[in-house]
């Protein structure tokens, strides 16, 4: 973006401050929507819709779209992390995918042993 900065620079503006305009503009028109549309596309070619049943053993996703039932132990997940409007799950799986768990929807014995999981996968 620089070197075309140094090209066609922005009237009354120097070449550095034209560079900087030009590589948000290619950021905003092309990279985020490229980013949004592809995961949007990864999202409907995994087609994964399930509802997922936590244990202290293992993780039992019930799919909707299909009759089958998995199960899957905590050493699927690698990483709980905790924002303030969810908890996300991130699996291990390729190609990777994160669990969303909305806290509105949590109760508190839900976020205590959620935390308490997560300490257990942080010691592994």
């Amino acid at each position: 973006m620089f070197v075309i900065a140094s090209v066609l620079p922005l009237p009354s503006v120097g070449i550095l401050f034209s560079g900087m305009i030009y590589f948000l503009a290619l950021l905003i028109l092309v990279i985020l929507p490229g980013y949004h549309f592809s995961a949007v596309r990864l999202a409907n070619t995994l087609n994964f819709d399930a509802d997922a049943v936590f244990s202290e053993t293992d993780i039992v996703l019930r799919h909707r779209n299909k009759d089958m039932v998995e199960t899957k132990d905590w050493a699927w997940i690698s990483k709980i992390a905790f924002t303030r409007a969810a908890v996300v799950l991130e699996t291990r799986q390729y190609p990777g995918f994160l669990i969303f768990l909305h806290r509105s929807g949590l109760t508190g014995e839900e976020m205590a042993f959620l935390n308490q999981m997560n300490v257990r996968i942080r010691q592994k």
